[in-house]
């Protein structure tokens, strides 16, 4: 997951563990709530530009040629200025980043679909 998420991982996706994860310019707290072998993990942390946790679910799927494609999802932000623009910024810093790392993006053989779901409650 390091050479596609975070450059530095403090542990491995195990069931209740609590991982730190460090990009360039910031790090973030990852919660893993549950983990299925080679197919999901779910978990939450706080989101960026909000101050609250959303669940986030990793799910894996691997292709006939090999690939793997990765859906990420995110729950749980709220209706409210933050909560709809937050989703956006994560997204877009999150590709900024990694377009700009300094990867061989030739040996990257994931493709990422993410999902953005928002509470609409009041």
């Amino acid at each position: 997951m390091t050479s596609y998420f975070p450059k530095i991982a403090s542990g491995f996706f195990e069931d209740g563990a609590s991982l730190l994860w460090t990009w360039d310019h910031e790090t973030a707290e990852f919660s893993v709530d549950r983990v299925t072998q080679n197919d999901r993990i779910e978990g939450h942390w706080q989101a960026y530009g909000v101050d609250y946790d959303v669940a986030t679910i990793f799910e894996f799927k691997t292709r006939s040629d090999g690939m793997t494609i990765v859906t990420i999802s995110e729950g749980g932000f709220r209706d409210d200025e933050k909560g709809r623009i937050a989703p956006m910024l994560n997204v877009q810093d999150g590709q900024t980043s990694y377009f700009a790392s300094e990867q061989d993006l030739s040996t990257i053989s994931i493709y990422v679909s993410i999902k953005i779901i928002m509470d609409m409650k009041k």
